[in-house]
C-alpha cells in the first residue's frame, strides 16, 4: 500500500468522523418527536409540556452555534469538539436517568447545545485540512450526512421508543 493510498483512506476517515460529529445534532433534535407522547405520559405533563425538551433544544442549539465557532478559533478545533461532545453525551444521561421533567429538560438542553460543536466544527475542520481546493467537496459530503440524519431519526426513534422506552432515545 502506498503512502498515496494510506493518505486516502485517513481522508476517507476523516471524512466520515466529520459526518459523524456534524449529524449528532440534527439525530438527536429528529430522533426526539416519536418520544414526545412516551416522555408526557411517563413524567405525567400534558403534551405541551414534554414539548418543551424539542423547543428549547432548539434555542440551545442556535446559541451554541454562535459560541463554538470563536472558542475554537481561540482555543483549538479539537479541544472544544471534545468538550461539546462531552458536554452533549452527559447531557444524554442527565436527561435518560431524569425522574422529573425539568431534569429531563435540562439534559436535553445540553445534549442539544453539546451537539451543535459538530454541525460548526466539522465545517471548519474540513476547511483547515484540506484547504480550499478539496474543501468544498469534503463540506458537501458532511452536508449530505447532516440533511440524512432527520430523515432516519424518527424511525430509528420510534423502533427504539418501542423497544426499549423514551430513555432509549437518549442513551444511543
Amino acid at each position: 500500500m502506498g503512502s498515496g493510498d494510506r493518505q486516502a483512506g485517513g481522508d476517507a476517515l476523516l471524512i466520515l468522523l466529520l459526518a459523524g460529529v456534524t449529524a449528532i445534532g440534527p439525530f438527536t433534535l429528529h430522533a426526539l418527536s416519536p418520544a414526545l407522547p412516551v416522555i408526557a405520559e411517563h413524567f405525567a405533563v400534558s403534551a405541551g409540556q414534554a414539548q418543551l425538551m424539542l423547543s428549547l433544544s432548539l434555542v440551545a442549539m442556535a446559541a451554541m452555534t454562535l459560541v463554538w465557532g470563536p472558542l475554537s478559533d481561540r482555543y483549538g478545533r479539537r479541544p472544544i469538539m471534545l468538550i461539546g461532545l462531552v458536554i452533549a453525551a452527559v447531557g444524554s444521561a442527565m436527561a435518560a436517568m431524569a425522574d422529573v421533567l425539568w431534569v429531563a429538560v435540562v439534559g436535553r438542553l445540553l445534549q442539544a447545545g453539546g451537539g451543535a460543536a459538530g454541525m460548526v466544527l466539522a465545517r471548519a475542520v474540513a476547511q483547515d485540512v484540506f484547504g480550499s481546493e478539496r474543501s468544498g467537496d469534503v463540506i458537501g459530503k458532511i452536508t449530505a450526512v447532516m440533511v440524512a440524519a432527520p430523515m432516519i431519526a424518527p424511525t430509528v426513534s420510534g423502533l427504539l421508543v418501542e423497544q426499549t422506552g423514551w430513555a432509549g432515545v437518549f442513551w444511543v
